[in-house]
């Protein structure tokens, strides 16, 4: 089923508002531009919060900024490269997207951090030794989605095997991503183990839809083979929500000798998996203690955002849920994250006084999408602005069961 929408119809004038508070600039390694390099930019007196770094393809070194800004990548050509450790601190609002990243630190956010269409992290021993790759940590709202994460893998002398993305005290919610954890080294007597695709902990509340997730394999030793592989998400002292439909699998690292681990491991955590493709073993034994597993039937409903992220585009919603049902969903510019009695499912991820746009959607099923269009401005003028979606279905009782949030980051 397809439906088309206009959704420039209805945010177009709230964005030109928003414009004139804001100021674009461009970054180009190769010139003619504003800034040569991402870190001049950031480190720029003239750049202030609210402003949009237009960044064109190219090879760039890390950075590291407090301000609240919108970094975008062309969406023209090949990802800009952006090498070394990144630091995104204390900021209250960012938004990256279009961008490869080998290493990124995101910390202290206190408001909404979008992360869309990035490559973080790559299949190989990068940066300087550190063991984490992607870090989320005392974050209040963070949504990545459409992302490919890879945790660094080890070699014969350095331990360096990282997870695709370690979440800590943080809410975060993960969309229709690739998720790899690090591989184990072949290294040593025994071999180095592998690393999970996410580590979840210190009391963060994560909702991941539509994602496929693999946990790194243990290595083989010199003398013997004795290491583990990973699990595809590991949960510690936190809640997570697993949606999707069986085509999106979670597996294991293998362990060495040959053996899987479990799709989810951890323990004091409430887990709900739904719908998803869990190898076997799906979790392991200690998931329960000082916690819960619940696996809902049928599966609760999710959402994505696909389609062309720049001019004239157009981005595509894709819902998904129990046949018949009619999701309501809402279309916000102002991002809201709350925990309500009446909101099953997963938070709250947008603001409802907020939004530009609400629509009745009649669902086809958990693995066939219904479709909705929304076609974008005619121009990249509006590059860096972020438009929030989220549906609901009636759970009875005045309840409404959630879906995940999605984003449509406007590029050029």
């Amino acid at each position: 089923m397809l439906r088309t929408l206009t959704l420039c119809s209805f945010a177009l004038p709230l964005l030109s508002g928003a414009a004139r508070a804001q100021t674009s600039w461009t970054v180009d390694d190769n010139g003619p531009a504003d800034f040569a390099t991402i870190a001049a930019a950031v480190g720029s007196a003239l750049v202030h919060d609210g402003d949009v770094l237009l960044v064109e393809p190219g090879s760039y070194g890390a950075f590291t900024t407090s301000k609240d800004l919108a970094i975008v990548g062309n969406e023209g050509g090949a990802k800009p490269s952006v090498s070394g450790e990144s630091h995104v601190d204390n900021v209250d609002s960012f938004t990256l997207a279009g961008l490869d990243l080998f290493e990124l630190r995101v910390l202290g956010a206190a408001g909404r951090v979008a992360i869309e269409d990035c490559e973080i992290g790559h299949e190989s021993k990068v940066g300087s030794g550190a063991y984490e790759t992607f870090v989320i940590e005392d974050c209040a709202e963070v949504v990545v989605s459409n992302a490919l994460l890879q945790g660094k893998i080890g070699d014969e002398t350095t331990y360096v095997e990282s997870p695709g993305v370690n979440i800590r005290n943080s809410h975060v919610a993960v969309v229709n991503c690739e998720i790899h954890g690090g591989e184990g080294a072949d290294a040593f007597l025994t071999g180095l183990p592998g690393e999970a695709g996410v580590d979840i902990e210190d009391g963060s509340l994560v909702v991941i839809a539509a994602c496929s997730i693999t946990g790194g394999s243990g290595g083989s030793g010199v003398k013997i083979c004795s290491s583990f592989g990973a699990s595809a998400i590991r949960v510690s002292d936190s809640a997570l929500w697993v949606k999707g439909k069986a085509s999106h699998v979670l597996d294991s690292g293998e362990n060495c000798p040959p053996g899987d681990n479990y799709a989810i491991s951890g323990s004091a955590a409430d887990v709900v998996a739904s719908g998803v493709t869990l190898e076997n073993p799906p979790f392991s034994p200690a998931l329960t203690i000082g916690g819960s597993l619940s696996q809902p039937s049928p599966p609760e409903p999710f959402l994505t955002v696909t389609g062309e992220p720049a001019p004239p585009g157009p981005r595509r919603l894709n819902l998904y849920g129990p046949a018949g049902s009619v999701a309501l969903v809402l279309v916000s510019l102002q991002p809201l994250y709350a925990t309500l009695p009446k909101i099953q499912g997963g938070p709250l991820w947008l603001d409802p006084a907020g939004q530009i746009l609400s629509l009745q959607v009649p669902l086809t099923g958990q693995s066939m999408s219904v479709n909705v269009l929304f076609p974008l401005p005619a121009t990249g003028d509006f590059a860096g602005f972020t438009a929030w979606l989220q549906g609901f279905l009636p759970a009875g009782g005045s309840k409404w069961l959630a879906m995940n949030p999605g984003s449509i980051v406007l590029r050029f």
